[in-house]
């Protein structure tokens, strides 16, 4: 992220200077955290700024962090906590890529409820191989930066992946870095909240289509692989590679067509699934926007 050229709460606290604007990131961030106080005084502390403050915050591992936290449920804060301390360098040489449910929900607005974390990597590559010998040699812990404020769980490892809960603030949340064979991953993207790589959108349309191919008819998943879609769709253009890609692993758009016909017929099972994943009362008729979008796209 560039140096903004507009700052007010910077330039209000840094009066005194002859051009805050020309302060280094981490001078810029010590002026903060000096006048961290003041945030409420002044009436200029928009969010642009506040973004801004969030990103040096997380990139020099600020003590004004959690102040700047950017969720409205609790459980997404603690997910996020566990994502900060991921060493980016290892999840990069790895290409594991951050995945599934959670990445969306924090991604779109907090749609629904999404507990544990998932990144996909690549099977049977250099990047599988790397990561499986790391683990093997450091254990889980050489996957984070620190440990002062989580607590590891006992693993699994297999061929499929990396298995192991974390406790943060006595939140248990399950971690599973899964290797992909069924698609290649395009190169990750870098939301401005995370610092760590994330699924392409893409490749989110990808693994989305293929997991509700898997699963639409269980109705324990309350159709989250259906409802995600949905989400994705009212954002984005499903790119036509998207679901190339899936399909050359296997057919998605007949069982797609099928998980849409049976949320739409069956309104007690529709809001049971709206209920079970605390889908907010704003977000349904968002969801239902974009289920209809996706019966337009498939029909």
């Amino acid at each position: 992220m560039p140096n903004p050229q507009n700052l007010p709460f910077l330039e209000s606290v840094g009066w005194q200077l002859n051009n805050v604007y020309q302060l280094t990131e981490k001078e810029m961030l010590q002026l903060y955290q000096r006048n961290w106080h003041h945030q409420t005084t002044f009436n200029n502390f928009q969010k642009s700024e506040k973004d801004f403050v969030h990103y040096l915050a997380k990139k020099y591992n600020s003590w004004i962090l959690p102040d700047l936290e950017m969720f409205h449920l609790e459980h997404h804060n603690q997910i996020l906590k566990i994502l900060n301390t991921f060493k980016r360098e290892v999840l990069q040489k790895a290409d594991a890529h951050f995945a599934g449910g959670t990445l969306l929900a924090l991604e779109y607005d907090e749609y629904r409820l999404s507990k544990d974390i998932d990144f996909l990597f690549p099977y049977g590559t250099e990047n599988y191989r790397y990561l499986r010998n790391l683990v093997y040699d450091e254990g889980i812990a050489a996957l984070f930066q620190s440990l002062t404020d989580i607590r590891l769980g006992e693993s699994t490892i297999n061929q499929y992946g990396i298995r192991f809960p974390v406790a943060v603030s006595e939140t248990n949340i399950k971690v599973e870095i899964v290797a992909n064979g069924g698609f290649t991953l395009d190169p990750p993207v870098y939301p401005n909240w995370a610092n760590i790589p994330c699924l392409s959108i893409g490749d989110r349309f990808t693994s989305k289509l293929m997991a509700n191919a898997d699963r639409w008819n269980d109705s324990s998943t309350q159709s989250r692989d259906l409802i995600d879609l949905a989400i994705l769709r009212v954002n984005n253009e499903i790119p036509l590679r998207a679901i190339a890609k899936a399909e050359e692993t296997y057919e998605v758009k007949k069982p797609l067509v099928k998980a849409i016909n049976n949320f739409l017929d069956k309104e007690e099972y529709r809001d049971k699934c709206f209920q079970q994943l605390n889908v907010p009362e704003n977000k349904i008729p968002v969801i239902m926007n974009g289920i209809n979008l996706l019966f337009v796209d498939f029909n």
